[in-house]
């Protein structure tokens, strides 16, 4: 096997084993029913699909504490309880285990109806770490809304464990609520749920987890997400107190710990360790451009932390087949999380396991699951199946239909064959050449590599329909070679369609009565 470590088995309890090493990181999809429900959901088909793909264990993140319908995932309410289950069922079909990732904003929250967010401190607008839209003026919880945060926490572990699930991920990362308590950025209380010290500023998320391991089942698996390291705000956590942080969440009872980290800065994505070096890095970053192109920030955090504790250590950040056994060999982590790779291709596990790495539709990290537009869930733009899996499955129709379509770009020439696929006699009509301006790759560089990527994986995939295309794309060269670049993808294009019994026409066509 290539990758032995990645695909050895890994326990977080003696009930609870990974069959490999590979975990879908926490993130909210915002595909759930309208009620906060999963039964029947489209997020319920999105998870189902990723188990089936091989990963060891999914967490499912953005899981409410409180009333907040149509986003997240219910976890405020007994009523819950039997679509968890029916979630919980789903995935473990396939011996993949399942966790929740409570989720609340605390200061990270937009502001409501006028009112401040929740922290551990407040904080003006002269104290906050970023200005508007980026944070946003905070009030402090007081020791009744702190018991009272606490009490809802562990309902929602109890729920979790009692609709099936293998365990909670207790959140005490990025610029959310329990972690406004551990940094000191935003921590300015003086009393016993303080920054003063690793035993006040920990304090809340041992309470939690004690009065969780007290109403939960023994086999009911307590982990923590927590920032590695802080970047570009005074106060930000070090990697030292980060250590202490874990050591002290260990003690608590933490059955594992993943490592994350956070930013405070203009970059929109400061919770995603790929965007801040663009268009340059800010000076704050500029340090740690050298384990950013390493192993990745947060495995740099991992690293000491896996150090200093003795339960499992995830990390995350970036992560493919040969950077994830590397880490695992050199005993960075214990656990590889994957998060936008897993929504661009849930096959990526098993295609690994099968050998077959040229298969994976990688993702691109063009941002555009952490931006859809206002109102909608996430998507993908290599996969547009994702969270729609039940809604793109590829059936025979019943009735063939002819089709035609007007275009031979990307959307084009992928829209033509996925209807071929369906049954229907298609045509494809394109003025001018097949795969679209993204071939100018002198005007578009970025746009035509990432074009260039995803037709890449369509050829490869082409085998298991019985055509050979040859496409070998040195991305470096591309430049230099621009019209011996564009011949081979589009040759690729046309080979993708005769594959499929796609009718292309190149110029206009008029139709007739």
């Amino acid at each position: 096997m290539k990758y032995p470590k990645l695909f050895s088995p890994i326990a977080l309890s003696p009930a609870c084993v990974l069959k490999n090493r590979i975990v879908k990181t926490g993130q909210s999809t915002w595909r759930w029913n309208q009620d906060g429900s999963a039964q029947d959901s489209a997020g319920e088909d999105l998870y189902e699909n990723i188990a089936r793909g091989g990963a060891a264990a999914v967490i499912i993140g953005g899981c409410a504490i409180e009333d907040t319908p149509g986003i997240y995932l219910g976890l405020w309410d007994d009523k819950f309880i039997p679509g968890l289950r029916h979630l919980a069922d789903k995935v473990h079909k396939y011996d993949c285990r399942i966790f929740a990732q409570f989720h609340h904003s605390g200061p990270a929250a937009w502001p409501r109806l006028g009112a401040l967010p929740i922290s551990s401190s407040s904080l003006g607008l002269d104290e906050i770490p970023m200005k508007p839209p980026l944070a946003n003026p905070c009030r402090e919880m007081t020791l009744e809304e702190i018991r009272e945060k606490q009490r809802q926490i562990v309902e929602a572990c109890v729920r979790a464990d009692q609709g099936g699930f293998d365990g909670m991920e207790i959140h005490v990362a990025h610029g959310y609520l329990l972690n406004s308590f551990v940094s000191r950025v935003w921590n300015h209380r003086t009393d016993e749920y303080g920054a003063q010290n690793v035993e006040n500023r920990t304090r809340i998320v041992r309470e939690i987890f004690e009065e969780a391991r007290r109403r939960c089942r023994p086999g009911f698996v307590l982990g923590v997400r927590m920032n590695g390291r802080e970047y570009g705000a005074d106060g930000a956590i070090t990697l030292e107190e980060a250590v202490e942080n874990a050591r002290a969440f260990e003690a608590m009872g933490a059955q594992f710990i993943n490592v994350a980290g956070y930013g405070y800065g203009e970059a929109p994505f400061r919770y995603c360790p790929d965007y801040f070096p663009y268009p340059e890095p800010e000076d704050f970053m500029k340090p740690y451009m050298e384990a950013y192109r390493g192993k990745g920030l947060w495995t740099d955090s991992a690293s000491r932390i896996k150090k200093a504790v003795s339960v499992p250590v995830i990390t995350a950040g970036r992560m493919n087949e040969d950077l994830a056994e590397k880490i695992l060999e050199d005993g960075d982590a214990d656990i590889i999380g994957i998060g936008r790779g897993l929504w661009a291709d849930p096959e990526m596990p098993r295609k690994i396991l099968e050998g077959r790495p040229e298969d994976i539709v990688r993702c691109t990290r063009c941002g555009t699951c952490e931006d859809p537009p206002v109102g909608r869930p996430r998507r993908c733009r290599v996969n547009p199946a994702m969270g729609r899996e039940s809604l793109f499955a590829i059936r025979p129709a019943e009735k063939k239909k002819k089709v035609v379509v007007i275009g031979g770009g990307p959307g084009g020439y992928v829209a033509a064959i996925r209807a071929a696929q369906l049954g229907a006699d298609v045509t494809l009509i394109e003025k001018e050449q097949l795969g679209g301006t993204c071939l100018n790759v002198g005007c578009i560089p970025t746009k035509a590599l990432l074009h260039g990527a995803e037709l890449y994986n369509e050829a490869k995939n082409a085998s298991e329909w019985g055509v050979y295309t040859d496409i070998r794309l040195d991305f470096t060269a591309m430049q230099r070679r621009k019209a011996a670049v564009v011949r081979k993808l589009i040759g690729g294009v046309q080979g993708l369609l005769r594959a499929n019994g796609v009718k292309v026409i190149i110029g206009t066509a008029q139709f007739l009565d």
